[in-house]
């Protein structure tokens, strides 16, 4: 099956049995690059729950090289997946790296002067720098998921 199959399968609009194939099949994709908020003709935000679930279940290792683009996942927590991202990135071990890269995306957040954002990074870096291990999340917050029209 090539991944255009897969992401069919990945679309939230399928049925579950549908969706869980999909992502049985992209959790055993070594190539994890496509499941980073996918968007052409044939999907978009449709797939980007089930793409978060696939890369949520990912190592750091397999994650390192994408940290970024993980960060601009949860540019608006209202994206499909992004609380998923956020929790996952929230536990990712190597500390060091990931708030070097959590520095360097508050610095563009500012350059954008996209303070949503940048406020998102904030509470990622102090959950990640937190040591007693709670986790901060947005309390009350619930994700919104609206389907294409």
């Amino acid at each position: 099956m090539n991944i255009d199959q897969i992401m069919e399968l990945l679309d939230w609009n399928r049925n579950p049995d549908d969706q869980a194939l999909g992502i049985k099949l992209g959790m055993e994709t070594k190539c994890i690059n496509v499941f980073l908020q996918p968007c052409n003709d044939s999907c978009g935000k449709n797939v980007w729950d089930n793409c978060a679930i696939i890369l949520t279940e990912k190592t750091d290792r397999e994650l390192e090289p994408y940290l970024f683009d993980l960060l601009r996942w949860i540019q608006d927590m209202n994206w499909p997946g992004a609380f998923r991202i956020f929790k996952r990135l929230g536990t990712f071990s190597d500390k060091r790296l990931l708030n070097r890269t959590l520095r360097n995306g508050i610095k563009i957040a500012r350059a954008l002067d996209d303070s949503v954002w940048e406020t998102t990074l904030r509470k990622l870096q102090k959950l990640v720098n937190k040591s007693s291990g709670e986790n901060e999340s947005f309390a009350g917050e619930k994700p919104v998921h609206e389907k294409p029209r």
